[in-house]
């Protein structure tokens, strides 16, 4: 009996098996190896099925298997749904366990990177009308937690990034907008905001944004709709991960919360390079951190009202028995039941970024120069549509739609 009761404690910590060998071949340098590991589901518990597909879905893209990583994405979004049900035996259980037993459900921050990810992979596939679907799904979550996600910029530019090569452009319009107000430095986006105002007939907006943009920044957005423009989606860096913290209470009471531990902190931003000369800095950029401890803040109360909870139960439990040892036993072993859910999406970049390059025509090429990674060369604007999508992974690998041109959908639309 007291084995059984031990068994979450045991198992704190132990991913599915599959699931932790995949993530240490990741950050080994072996993301391939790590792709093909998860290609497996026979070892996949219930508990740790989000978590699975979060996972499976990070490291497909970051190899360049984007259909693979929609398809365990997807498996991740309809997990999510299905979890709005709440198990009773499972919140029964933990009442005198702990939160380990229950079905993973993921921060309200990886729920919205789940549909990141999608509009990414939709986008780099050349499937817009799937992209702005997944970047309605994103903007919803934007709405139940404003508060959470008012640092997640990357998110909601990507969303109007999804509308507008979709050919949404009053919603591109709109949500660049709302970023335009969330962010420090509106700057990245004045260019984009100017130039949909103009096409759109905003004129009072337009004369707005056109006072705050430099003589380059002006010309290029005069000529939006008739060139080509780049648009790079750059993972860097390791998120944090939870760790457990831990309030001992007299004589045997033990709170244990999950807390973000930071593995990187310092975002060096890309210098950019078009045609060979030097293009002003017009990226935006999410800290992974910032929101991951935000949502975690907002969810702390639940937390901290479970945990309440929980100590309450296993006092109960514990009076309950007549024997003196075995009311001692009992102490012990729900003392070190108490162990915080420290799960979490591991292979979360520390930033997301996009960068917005203007292209002007005959550019031969675009270079990316990294601080912690070297130059990185682009194609230029050759080839049909608006825009020429590209992704820079988390392991510094260069993926090109282009490249995937036919494989879905039509080439991206004119404005």
């Amino acid at each position: 009996m007291l084995f059984v009761m031990l068994a979450p404690v045991l198992l704190c910590g132990c991913a599915t098996g599959s699931l932790q060998k995949a993530r240490s071949e990741f950050y080994s340098g072996h993301a391939d190896v790590a792709a093909q590991i998860l290609d497996s589901e026979d070892d996949v518990s219930d508990t740790d099925a989000l978590l699975f597909y979060m996972e499976k879905g990070a490291i497909k893209y970051s190899v360049g298997d984007f259909h693979g990583s929609i398809k365990a994405l997807l498996r991740a979004s309809a997990l999510m749904e299905q979890q709005e049900t709440i198990r009773l035996s499972q919140e029964t259980a933990s009442l005198v366990t702990s939160d380990w037993i229950r079905d993973y459900k993921g921060e309200y921050a990886e729920r919205l990177w789940v549909h990141t990810w999608l509009m990414l992979d939709y986008l780099m596939t050349n499937a817009w009308d799937d992209a702005m679907v997944e970047a309605r799904k994103a903007l919803k979550i934007y709405d139940a937690w404003p508060d959470v996600f008012k640092r997640a910029f990357f998110t909601r530019a990507v969303a109007a990034i999804s509308f507008e090569a979709a050919g949404d452009i009053d919603g591109a319009y709109l949500e660049y907008r709302k970023l335009a107000r969330l962010m420090d430095d509106p700057a990245p986006i004045l260019p984009r905001l100017y130039a949909l105002a103009r096409f759109l007939g905003y004129d009072d907006d337009a004369a707005r944004y056109e006072k705050e943009l430099s003589g380059s920044a002006l010309r290029h957005a005069d000529q939006y709709g008739s060139s080509a423009e780049v648009i790079v989606f750059i993972t860097t860096g390791r998120a944090p991960v939870k760790v457990a913290r831990n309030i001992v209470l007299p004589p045997s009471i033990r709170f244990s919360f999950p807390a973000y531990m930071d593995r990187h902190t310092v975002f060096y931003p890309p210098a950019i390079y078009s045609g060979g000369h030097s293009e002003g800095s017009q990226t935006v950029t999410t800290n992974v951190a910032r929101v991951l401890k935000a949502s975690l803040h907002e969810r702390m109360r639940k937390v901290l009202v479970r945990e309440a909870a929980r100590a309450a139960a296993k006092e109960a439990a514990v009076r309950q028995i007549d024997d003196e040892t075995l009311r001692a036993i009992a102490r012990i072993t729900l003392f070190l039941l108490e162990e915080a859910d420290t799960r979490s999406w591991q292979i979360l970049p520390a930033f997301f970024t996009v960068a917005f390059i203007p292209v002007a025509q005959g550019d031969a090429e675009i270079t990316l120069e990294f601080k912690e990674r070297g130059r990185i060369s682009l194609p230029g604007a050759a080839g049909p549509g608006r825009f020429r999508f590209f992704a820079v992974t988390g392991n510094g690998r260069l993926f090109s739609a282009a490249d995937l041109a036919g494989e879905m959908g039509e080439p991206n639309r004119e404005p």
